[in-house]
């Protein structure tokens, strides 16, 4: 058997939700990853009416693990697909990446070089536990909300909203994207335990309450 990687990616994808070109956006930055010790692993929520394999060339993501499409829609906000990537995943950490969002090429890298740096763990605190966790900063674009407005910003907007990690995290300042944990803390609490639409920023308050947490000092990703 392979050795496990150090991260699994799971990439959940829905009918109708992201265009296929969104889809590949995704995937692409993947590929594009400076640091290659990586599966993906992807699902689509069923039914799906055209077949991966005749909407992506799948030869050309050689880090994609599995590919699997479930029986029925079940309208848990992909939230069950990431609970089911959780247990099949072989990697060490979790990376969570929806289908329209990305990671940029030097993402994965400096999650590895932010674990990799020596810290002093918490009194008390087991062996190795002061690697559990990494946050990091993603930019959001696209549909853009504040409460009385709603509009589309692009790229080359001059001012982007931030979806930062705060400290400690906060619901409403994270996407299920920016907390990378390890995968034997999640099995722990029972997988994607929480179904609801904000499950993950209530789930993330509370790893990062219950463990130590490392921040990654840039922003490695873009929310669309």
């Amino acid at each position: 058997m392979p050795t496990a990687p150090l991260f699994s990616v799971i990439v959940p994808h829905f009918e109708g939700s992201v265009t296929t070109a969104e889809l590949r956006r995704a995937l692409d930055s993947l590929n594009a990853q400076t640091c290659r010790d990586f599966e993906i692993l992807l699902y689509h929520n069923g039914p799906k009416s055209l077949p991966f394999a005749e909407e992506l060339d799948l030869a050309a993501y050689p880090n994609l693990a599995r590919v699997e499409v479930t029986a029925a829609h079940d309208g848990q906000w992909g939230h069950s697909l990431r609970d089911r990537g959780i247990r099949e995943a072989r990697g060490r950490y979790i990376v969570h990446l929806s289908a329209d969002n990305l990671l940029y090429p030097q993402a994965l890298e400096s999650i590895r070089r932010t674990l990799a740096v020596p810290r002093r763990p918490r009194p008390g605190a087991p062996p190795g536990s002061d690697d559990a966790i990494v946050i990091f900063a993603l930019l959001m674009i696209g549909l853009q909300c504040d409460g009385r407005r709603i509009w589309y910003e692009t790229r080359n907007s001059r001012e982007h909203a931030m979806i930062l990690s705060g400290y400690p995290p906060r619901l409403g300042l994270i996407d299920c994207m920016q907390l990378v944990m390890r995968r034997d803390l999640w099995l722990g609490y029972g997988g994607w335990y929480d179904r609801s639409e904000q499950g993950d920023g209530r789930m993330y308050e509370r790893f990062a309450a219950e463990h130590p947490v490392r921040y990654v000092p840039e922003v490695l990703g873009e929310h669309w």
